[in-house]
């Protein structure tokens, strides 16, 4: 459905707060997505607006309207990006934006000004396009150190998103929350497992 995107479940952006915080009883989920895919907008806005949803989506700043360039050198097929009208009707239908840095860089591998400048001056950017105030943040491939997660404080989100796999709870650093990874392969027994079971937990730890 998404060409090659998966979406994410997190307790992260907006959930977090408002659940972490406050102590929800039951199951609480967050949808995230990376990246900014068109196919997203295209494709699953439509059903978040149908079902009532709401979920964060993180844009690399400096590709609205283009592609993922980075990964042009693994071979990975050309997806085009929103613009930044789309993005704007994506936060207008009541999604959030985040940030994920200007250019979609290993935060861990670039200098600390490099990489304090993409994670800054990405909230800065988004939210002069949207008028409002970016709370939420992800690091693109994972990328991130205890520094990285300090800078991204500095910068004024509320929270950032990593890729590892696991469960949020209560306890959880709000600045290096993991998610679990809802793929075009996940049958609806393996989403059901991912979501309602220990198994997230288990690999985690594992």
């Amino acid at each position: 459905m998404y060409r090659r995107r998966a979406a994410r479940l997190t307790g992260g952006s907006r959930y977090t707060r408002a659940t972490l915080r406050a102590n929800a009883s039951g199951k609480v989920f967050g949808i995230t997505f990376d990246d900014g895919y068109r196919n997203v907008f295209e494709n699953a806005l439509p059903v978040l607006n149908r079902l009532g949803f709401t979920s964060t989506n993180y844009f690399v700043v400096n590709q609205f309207d283009g592609g993922n360039v980075w990964d042009a050198q693994k071979g990975v097929p050309h997806s085009p990006l929103m613009s930044v009208d789309e993005m704007r009707n994506w936060a207008a239908a009541g999604q959030e934006v985040g940030s994920h840095t200007l250019d979609h860089v290993h935060l861990s591998e670039v200098s600390p000004e490099i990489a304090y400048q993409q994670i800054a001056q990405s909230r800065t950017e988004l939210g002069a396009l949207l008028n409002t105030e970016i709370g939420a943040f992800c690091y693109p491939y994972g990328s991130e150190t205890p520094g990285v997660r300090e800078w991204v404080r500095k910068a004024g989100y509320s929270n950032a998103t990593t890729t590892v796999r696991g469960l949020v709870r209560p306890d959880d650093d709000l600045f290096g929350l993991p998610r679990v990874t809802v793929a075009r392969s996940t049958n609806i027994f393996r989403f059901l497992q991912k979501c309602l079971t220990r198994l997230e937990d288990r690999r985690l730890s594992g």
